[in-house]
């Protein structure tokens, strides 16, 4: 895919498949704060950079396991924090969830500092992104 996308598994009841990559926090509770680093514009953007076009599409972006482990966190606080608490609150499929997913790349941009005029652009190209991606596949499922 053309953005990082990752889904929480709460439970721990989905069994994997390949090519999915598993990741567990050491704590129950950072669930959704990981979930908020892969799902964030910053990871994305990271993801392209250094791992861009090696999958079977031009701009698509596949990470090894490896690799994943590699994307860069935001130090703690309140900004990580609620975007967590957000995608912790969201429910699947269509025009809210894409909605739910830019306010909380929006709060992750804050998280890693990225600037007001930088972090516009680099939501522009996450949501293009995303609209090539999870969105348009949730809302036809």
């Amino acid at each position: 895919t053309r953005i990082l996308e990752a889904v929480v598994d709460e439970s721990g009841a989905w069994i994997p498949m390949v090519p999915v990559i598993t990741i567990q926090p050491r704590r129950r509770t950072d669930l959704w704060r990981a979930a908020a680093v892969l799902l964030s514009p910053v990871a994305s953007a990271w993801a392209a950079r250094h791992y861009g076009s090696v999958g079977l599409s031009t701009g698509a972006i596949k990470l090894s396991a490896k690799q994943a482990m590699e994307v860069p966190v935001p130090l703690p606080g309140a900004a990580w924090n609620r975007a967590a608490k957000l995608l912790a609150r969201m429910k699947t499929g269509g025009p809210a969830q894409e909605a739910t997913l830019v306010q909380a790349g929006t709060l992750m941009n804050r998280a890693y500092g990225v600037r007001a005029p930088d972090s516009a652009r680099l939501l522009k190209w996450w949501r293009r992104g995303m609209r090539s991606g999870v969105a348009d596949r949730i809302e036809r499922d």
